[in-house]
């Protein structure tokens, strides 16, 4: 794999949820994100790696027929759930979190080739105040 993977992805305008924002998309083969996007709630631009790693995850037990197995006697586990949960090892691809808006710009500026895409409108929102008119007596 090649680590030099400078100008390997593109900006484009994307929704996360209802709100407007900006995905960074891999366009080459050499690119070692599959994805990113930039949360505006958070703040924090969110990188998917290529690459995968074991972790435990907590999962429904199935039965013999791929159905999920309840619990006896209706109890529930502390998240409301009532199927039998079992630990597997799943393959996982990493993920990376970059909350420093400063950060966010070197990113852009070093893996996204259409640096002039105008993501900043993202990183720094005008807040639009408004004003409540008095009523005239």
């Amino acid at each position: 794999m090649n680590l030099n993977s400078e100008n390997s992805m593109m900006i484009v305008s994307s929704l996360f949820g209802q709100k407007k924002t900006f995905r960074l998309i891999p366009v080459t083969h050499e690119c070692i994100f599959s994805e990113g996007i930039y949360d505006v709630d958070t703040p924090a631009l969110v990188l998917f790696s290529r690459a995968t790693k074991e972790q435990f995850h907590m999962v429904q037990k199935m039965d013999d027929n791929g159905f999920p197995m309840l619990l006896k006697n209706n109890l529930k586990h502390s998240d409301g759930t009532q199927f039998r949960k079992e630990r597997r090892t799943l393959d996982t691809y990493g993920e990376y979190y970059i909350l420093e808006k400063s950060e966010i710009e070197l990113f852009i500026e070093t893996f996204a080739f259409n640096k002039e895409y105008d993501y900043k409108q993202y990183l720094y929102p005008q807040t639009v105040t408004t004003v409540q008119e008095t009523p005239s007596v």
